[in-house]
């Protein structure tokens, strides 16, 4: 339901008032940050990548045009190493997901409004 991990690139931290900023919302939120060099958010080989994890659904690449997720893309498919277990090519499904339907709501809201179980409730 919430993010746990959040992928960002090595540059991006480097600022001293863009990265601490970065570092103390996700600390709040409880994700665990992880940095990644630049090199992994390059595009040069995504159409390619994608072709094999989509497979049949492949024709849904022409409909990507956000380079910054393309990039991000790019970054997942290296860090979770998906090209090297061929068992998952042609298994993936790309899709967009309409944020209008979406609400965001920081970790206070989601505490106040009881959303989630709570350690202490145990299997109720």
């Amino acid at each position: 339901l919430g993010a746990k991990e959040c992928v960002v690139g090595e540059d991006k931290m480097r600022s001293p008032v863009e990265g601490k900023k970065m570092r103390e919302v996700l600390e709040r939120c409880d994700v665990v940050l992880t940095e990644r060099k630049a090199r992994d958010f390059s595009v040069k080989d995504i159409n390619q990548d994608l072709a094999r994890l989509l497979g049949d659904d492949a024709t849904s690449l022409m409909q990507v045009e956000n380079s910054s997720a393309l990039a991000a893309t790019a970054c997942l498919v290296k860090y979770l190493d998906l090209l090297a277990d061929e068992t998952l090519h042609g298994r993936f499904k790309l899709r967009e997901l309409a944020l209008d339907g979406h609400m965001k709501l920081d970790k206070a809201a989601v505490k106040a409004l009881n959303l989630l179980p709570q350690p202490q409730d145990g299997n109720r």
